[in-house]
């Protein structure tokens, strides 16, 4: 089968729990309700690869999972949702990552509590075949690099690298640290920036990778660290786009709190959207309307896919703008 986008990347399971709890602590500690429970297949790189897949394009990945019951609930979902899973690894004796999301308390992101994997979240060092099949489609995206600091390497610039020499095209969302960390946020990106068409990332990280407060400055001196377009998505604020030549800002597409289940995701489903526009050859500008428009779609639903609009309904709304 040939391949839209190849990614690497972790997948994990996200349990959201969403419904009202008492904010008061004493009453909390008492308390006993109802509250809307989903299980989903997630991650930095597991949502944007389903969300890719849902809007048409095909896609593979390169990933490890766990043997556990999650780990096998991730491969059949990635598997029955069309995504290319031959080099989906399983690794033995290991348990699953898990995020769990207590949306009980108004907030649509927030409390967020986590179990770490205790499996390699991609292989540490690519094989040659891992390496070939990444770069066996037009497009390829990384998410959630900087998780992990055990899995920091050359790998991803060997294959950012290759994959520009082949006249393919990449990007990187790089996330945040899951341990503590007090180097630089930079550092460990710095040589894959040179070989990523889009860089893809939330503004509180790139405020923390840039080392920068204002978010123009920001997005200015991530672009000179070589990337060919820098998206910073700040939430209702819209995504901050620099090009080479100029920047703009996308402005959020609103939605009535009422309808917004959760926002989890959202911005994974915007890089999906952003990529698969992209290598489409759309116009920069259209690109970040699309992605913006599937962002929008996501919060609807929980578990950001659930709900994502097919590329059909997103152009049609594309075009009633």
């Amino acid at each position: 089968m040939s391949l839209d986008v190849v990614t690497l990347g972790p997948l994990n399971v996200d349990l959201l729990i969403t419904g009202t709890a008492p904010t008061n602590l004493d009453e909390l500690t008492q308390w006993m309700g109802p509250s809307q429970v989903t299980l989903t297949v997630a991650g930095s790189n597991g949502y944007p690869t389903l969300a890719l897949a849902k809007l048409g394009l095909k896609v593979g990945v390169v990933t490890v999972l766990a043997d556990d019951a999650f780990g096998e609930l991730v491969y059949q979902s990635v598997s029955q949702a069309g995504v290319e899973v031959s080099h989906i690894q399983r690794q033995p004796n290991t348990l699953s990552g898990i995020g769990i999301y207590i949306l009980l308390f108004g907030s649509k992101k927030r409390p967020h509590t986590y179990r770490l994997p205790t499996h390699q979240p991609w292989p540490r060092h690519l094989s040659q075949a891992d390496r070939e099949y990444l770069l066996s489609g037009r497009h390829v995206h990384c998410g959630g690099y900087l998780h992990f600091p055990d899995m920091w390497n050359d790998d991803l610039v060997e294959v950012f690298r290759r994959a520009h020499e082949r006249g393919l095209s990449t990007s990187l969302d790089p996330q945040s640290l899951l341990y503590p960390y007090d180097g630089s946020w930079f550092e460990p990106i710095r040589e894959a920036l040179r070989y990523t068409d889009l860089l893809l990332l939330d503004a509180q990280e790139a405020r923390r990778i840039a080392q920068l407060d204002d978010l123009p400055a920001v997005a200015v001196a991530l672009k000179q660290a070589g990337p060919r377009i820098v998206a910073i998505k700040d939430g209702a604020s819209g995504t901050l786009i620099c090009l080479d030549d100029r920047m703009f800002r996308q402005p959020a597409v609103s939605v009535p709190e009422d309808e917004i289940v959760e926002t989890v995701g959202a911005g994974d489903t915007f890089d999906a959207a952003f990529i698969a526009a992209f290598v489409a050859g759309w116009p920069i500008e259209r690109c970040a309307k699309f992605a913006a428009l599937a962002a929008t779609s996501s919060v609807r639903g929980a578990g950001a896919v659930t709900s994502l609009s097919s590329w059909e309904e997103l152009e049609r709304a594309l075009e009633g703008q």
